[in-house]
């Protein structure tokens, strides 16, 4: 009996974590900003408007990531999990810099501090190291895991991208 409680309260907090949106599409907003930012984010040529829209994409599609990491992380309790919140918190830091130093860089250039994108890429990369040694078994828990590893990702990747292009000019 026991088990079959535990079964159909599986079930529902799997359904009950699927409303909003899904993992999938907040993934595509993500990489459709971060895939923007080097065009327009520092674009001179275009209107202050087009140099802005990657951030609001961007922190438009992260705000819907947390509310999805938030609703998902939870036990069959609705107990928070205390290794996702500790890994959101770091992520939340680190995409606080990453939006910063892009903003300084941009305001600054030529004699920008692009090298801070790397300690923002290294940052990105460590914040999710604890998740790679953790296994859930809830699928909430899982997709939270897995948002939380694509979007440290993606900073990772776009800070890298951008320095090099910066590095590159």
């Amino acid at each position: 009996m026991k088990k079959q409680i535990l079964l159909i309260g599986a079930l529902g907090l799997g359904v009950w974590g699927l409303h909003g949106a899904t993992v999938d599409e907040i993934a595509k907003e993500l990489s459709s900003a971060a895939s923007t930012f080097g065009v327009n984010a520092f674009n001179k040529n275009v209107s202050a408007a087009e140099q802005n829209a990657p951030f609001v994409t961007w922190n438009k599609a992260f705000a819907q990531a947390k509310t999805f990491i938030l609703e998902n992380s939870k036990d069959l309790l609705r107990k928070q999990d205390p290794i996702l919140l500790d890994v959101l918190s770091k992520v939340e830091k680190v995409n606080m810099d990453f939006i910063n130093i892009i903003k300084i860089i941009r305001n600054t250039l030529p004699t920008a501090p692009v090298s801070k994108l790397l300690i923002i890429s290294g940052e990105a990369k460590k914040s999710i190291d604890k998740l790679y040694t953790t296994s859930f078994t809830l699928p909430g828990k899982k997709n939270a895991s897995a948002l939380l590893k694509s979007i440290a990702r993606f900073i990772e990747n776009t800070s890298k991208e951008l320095y090099d292009m910066l590095i590159a000019t």
